[in-house]
């Protein structure tokens, strides 16, 4: 039950203006123990990455409208699920010993966690001698909300989080290239409701 693995393919084509990424990978992830080869005690409360199966697939698209003119998206689905099979065993903290996990079934509901998010990032780029000059902005929205798995009921509220963050950087090239002085700055707009 301590075994895992991880396997991902990758695969890309460009043709002429015009490139496309896609890729997955699954993860496997066994049974967590410590030194003595125990199992490490399940977090039962936000769930745990021990003993879970997880999948994740995204893509990306890309398209040169014109000289330093480039479009980009990109989509991203990450599913990960616990067995759900162990439960945690209290330790001792007198005699040292550490808290575990067992085979069995938590009592109550599993929590899960939905998020969605999408983003945008922008940036222009120009090279002007030895320096190089990058300025754009990232916009980013996320919903999220923690639901239990067995009625649906939200058990924490709903958050919206919204950020837009203009940035810039600049990199100098010294002494013929082999060197460079690399600076920049952002400025981060945060706002999270809760509804």
């Amino acid at each position: 039950d301590g075994c895992g693995g991880k396997g991902g393919a990758l695969g890309a084509n460009r043709a002429g203006a015009v490139d496309v990424v896609v890729g997955a990978a699954y993860e496997r992830r066994g049974v967590f123990r410590d030194g003595e080869q125990r199992r490490v005690a399940p977090d039962g409360t936000q769930g745990d990455l021990q003993d879970s199966d997880s999948l994740s697939v995204f893509a990306k698209a890309g398209v040169e409208l014109g000289e330093g003119i480039r479009l980009e998206a990109m989509g991203q689905r990450f599913h990960l699920q616990g067995e759900g099979d162990l439960i945690a065993v209290a330790g001792n903290r007198l005699t040292g010993l550490s808290a575990t996990g067992a085979p069995g079934l938590a009592p109550g509901e599993a929590p899960e966690n939905l998020s969605r998010k999408w983003g945008v990032n922008a940036s222009w780029e120009r090279g002007v001698g030895p320096l190089n000059l990058v300025i754009g902005v990232d916009l980013l929205n996320d919903h999220t909300v923690q639901k239990l798995a067995a009625t649906g009921r939200a058990w924490v509220p709903p958050t919206d989080y919204r950020s837009i963050a203009p940035f810039t950087q600049v990199n100098l090239a010294l002494w013929g290239g082999k060197v460079r002085l690399a600076g920049g700055a952002r400025w981060e707009n945060v706002r999270i409701d809760v509804p």
